[in-house]
């Protein structure tokens, strides 16, 4: 009978972590800084101007808005564990896999969103860091 107690429970702190998530997630992040390696040095913070960086707005429903794309700026999102799926909504888009999907692997790090695409290449790795501006 402890063992099902036990289980019951973990099964229940795991979704109450997963529901912790998607709210932190809510809401409008800005890019602040990035973080590419440079070939063999150590990669550093690299602040990015507010005005040149881009945002995610994640609402509730599970749609986004995005200004990263030209050529998309909108569709829906989903999570599971520590990854986020972008799917953008317009047609013929011909980047991601499949196209106008991008996962994004992501951790909070203080009150900051910080994000690695899955979908890039980076020998060193490549994280972006978000700070939340808005709900």
């Amino acid at each position: 009978m402890k063992n099902i107690i036990y289980i019951i429970l973990l099964i229940f702190i795991g979704c109450s972590k997963e529901n912790d998530s998607s709210n932190k997630l809510v809401g409008k992040w800005q890019l602040i800084e990035t973080r590419i390696g440079d070939g063999g040095n150590s990669p550093e913070w690299v602040e990015v101007d507010e005005n040149s960086g881009y945002f995610y707005q994640l609402n509730d429903d599970t749609t986004f808005t995005s200004n990263k794309l030209n050529v998309c700026g909108n569709g829906n999102y989903t999570f599971t564990n520590e990854v986020f799926t972008l799917v953008y909504s317009c047609e013929n888009m011909s980047s991601g896999n499949p196209p106008g999907t991008f996962k994004e692997i992501y951790y909070f790090e203080n009150s900051n969103l910080i994000i690695t695409p899955d979908y890039l290449n980076c020998d060193e790795g490549c994280l972006y860091k978000f700070k939340k501006v808005s709900l």
